[in-house]
């Protein structure tokens, strides 16, 4: 398994969608802050960093992992036959399946970290720092989404790896992440179960929400609403990693 997650590393260093991908999402940060610099200069004031507003709400990071994913399954690997060649060199599909996972969620993971830290580290150079507890809330936002945006890859992963980075693959994590959610919610007005999924699916949970009063809140403001976030998280990678797995044992390899 660690051998063929070394192998899986090699790759994701050398493949240009990726690397491309990285390169914007890096400049985007950059380029946010060089605009927010330059608003700070017009100000009479100096500006703090809006850290809460782009960052404790983390529902954009939930869907630009569809992009991430993608670049990181993308058919150049297809066209090379990797994994062709991996059956055909005799590793378990299970290895396979699993090695690849784990590969791109520690990618994934170590992107989900560094990310945030560019943005307040090289803002807060720039800027004036923001209060104390911004920081908080930027540690709970992200510890709270954590889980949720691992669900997100795997239901990402597992049609990505069985029908490739492209339109298939794409609008099928679509649905799956945002267009059931919504279906869910619509058929709950007439049989509340759908409501119910549709509150814990990862895409409304990293939503704010609105409570009696109208007052916005996060799932993980809370304790039990962080270890709802863990167990709707939990639950739905280990749901689509198995059926991921079973589709690839099943389908013929091309």
């Amino acid at each position: 398994m660690f051998n063929y997650m070394r192998s899986e590393a090699y790759q994701i260093r050398r493949n240009r969608s990726f690397l491309a991908c990285l390169i914007v999402m890096t400049a985007g940060i950059l380029a946010v802050i060089g605009i927010m610099k330059y608003l700070d200069s017009l100000a009479a004031y100096k500006l703090a960093l809006p850290m809460n507003a782009l960052y404790t709400s983390i529902s954009f990071i939930h869907g630009f992992i569809i992009i991430v994913a993608g670049s990181l399954e993308n058919n150049e690997f297809q066209r090379h036959h990797t994994l062709k060649n991996s059956v055909a060199f005799g590793f378990p599909r299970a290895q396979i399946y699993l090695g690849k996972f784990f590969s791109q969620l520690l990618t994934c993971t170590l992107i989900y970290i560094a990310m945030p830290l560019l943005f307040t580290g090289v803002g807060c150079l720039l800027l004036k720092t923001p209060p104390r507890e911004e920081f908080i809330q930027l540690f709970r936002a992200l510890a709270g989404g954590y889980p949720l945006c691992v669900c997100e890859l795997s239901i990402c992963f597992c049609f990505f790896t069985n029908l490739g980075a492209n339109w298939a693959g794409v609008l099928s994590s679509v649905f799956v992440s945002w267009g059931l959610p919504f279906i869910f919610n619509i058929v709950g007005y007439k049989f509340p179960i759908f409501t119910v999924l549709h509150k814990w699916s990862p895409a409304n949970m990293v939503e704010f929400q609105l409570d009696s009063q109208g007052m916005r809140y996060a799932f993980w403001d809370t304790a039990s609403g962080m270890a709802h976030c863990y167990l709707s998280g939990i639950v739905g990678t280990l749901l689509f990693v198995a059926i991921g797995l079973y589709w690839l044992n099943k389908r013929e390899i091309r």
